[in-house]
């Protein structure tokens, strides 16, 4: 039986249809310096810090006049760790806001929108504060629920999901699709925001364009004008919740701006969010939802996944066999491949990599995408010492790496 308490507001939304504002600036940084607060610990699983993180969003949601349900779950024992810290067996909770449809011919089907809002608690003393990962697509989720609360819906039913257990193998989103709170198959397409507050080079990449059709052209249009540049991925496999709709047989779209050197650390904090990018993020975004919501429902496109079934290899996307080096990718080029982030305390942390290196060769082996690195990891054994050779402005480098354990 699953644990949900629905809280209906005594506050409907107006049914008329108003224009849709974006989400602001100063309201995305208001809401993750709440969550990014050394109040809330790191908003670590099972923690009280978590569970303000949650009521703060319900409350939002439920301000917002929209319908708000806690969604109660147990993390699996055999669930990764993090950082070293076994959490399985602990309760926690998803939070759902359901905005009701306004057309009847479509108010039956379904557009997800979805962020991850936990993160890796207090560690050693130190809190991980956890903005950009993932307070900034935190923030985006609440923000669009609020604009479209504000106008009075969407043609289809809008379902906001804040995931839980994210970090210890997607396991919120996991149960969300296990259990959804309206049928899954009536879910037209899924959106996830996973971090997009550090914008570079004011660039946004949009992945699993390719997962249903017509999905390149509409993240296209809603693009068009933002002072933003969208790199597209065709995949929809990239380590985040998205992953879990579209094994279902659900189209997505996860926004990010990818890793950096602030990734899991402690550092992670929201004076270093870009907040105006984050803005124009949501307003892209917002005009992805109300097509979702509006267009004709795209098909499902089956995608074949990259070799070892990841488009990255770091805590929670891993190669399923083998050695692990401790970074994320961040990017494919001609030269080599581009290092998003790196996993605290691995082979990579102790080797001296950083992100931004760009990796070509490991031994022998040349490394020229990612297939090539998950098949390089898939012949080593942990505790064995790789060369890796790598470029850092321009320069080339060689630092022996122990490889490790796959945690």
């Amino acid at each position: 039986m699953i644990a949900v308490v629905l809280l209906v507001t005594s506050t409907l939304v107006a049914p008329a249809r108003q224009d849709t504002l974006s989400p602001s600036a100063r309201r995305a940084l208001a809401d993750v310096r709440f969550l990014a607060d050394d109040r809330q610990e790191g908003r670590g699983v099972g923690t009280a810090g978590l569970g303000r993180a949650g009521t703060y969003i319900r409350d939002g949601f439920a301000r917002a006049g929209l319908q708000v349900a806690f969604q109660d779950f147990t993390i699996p024992p055999d669930a990764p760790a993090v950082l070293h810290t076994k959490l399985g067996g602990t309760a926690t909770r998803n939070v759902v806001a359901i905005l009701p449809g306004t057309s009847p011919a479509l108010r039956g089907e379904v557009v997800v929108i979805g962020a991850h809002y936990d993160h890796l608690g207090r560690i050693g003393g130190a809190i991980y504060h956890g903005a950009d990962d993932n307070a900034s697509g935190t923030a985006v989720v609440l923000g669009l629920a609020k604009a479209f609360a504000a106008a009075g819906g969407a043609p289809r039913t809008l379902v906001f999901v804040l995931f839980s257990g994210e970090e210890v193998g997607l396991v919120g989103s996991g149960h969300y699709v296990r259990h959804p709170v309206l049928p899954l198959e009536r879910a037209a397409a899924m959106v996830n925001f996973d971090m997009v507050g550090r914008m570079r080079e004011g660039r946004v990449t949009v992945a699993g364009v390719e997962s249903g059709d017509a999905l390149r052209a509409l993240v296209t249009a809603a693009a068009a004008g933002e002072p933003l540049a969208v790199a597209y991925r065709e995949s929809p496999f990239a380590p985040s919740d998205q992953a879990r709709f579209y094994a279902a047989g659900v189209p997505v779209l996860f926004f990010t701006t990818g890793g950096h050197p602030d990734y899991h650390k402690p550092t992670d904090t929201a004076d270093r969010l870009d907040t105006a990018g984050m803005a124009r993020i949501a307003a892209v975004g917002l005009r992805v939802v109300a097509g979702l919501a509006a267009s004709p429902r795209p098909v499902f496109v089956k995608v074949t996944p990259p070799a070892g079934g990841r488009t990255r290899e770091a805590s929670g996307a891993r190669p399923a066999a083998g050695a692990f080096l401790g970074v994320s990718v961040d990017g494919e080029g001609s030269e080599g491949l581009r290092i998003g982030a790196i996993v605290p305390d691995s082979g990579a942390e102790r080797g001296g990599l950083r992100p931004g290196d760009v990796v070509i060769r490991i031994d022998e082996s040349g490394i020229g995408g990612f297939e090539d690195l998950v098949a390089m990891l898939g012949r080593r054994r942990p505790g064995e010492t790789a060369r890796v050779v790598y470029l850092r402005d321009g320069e080339a480098y060689t630092v022996p790496v122990t490889l490790g354990e796959r945690p």
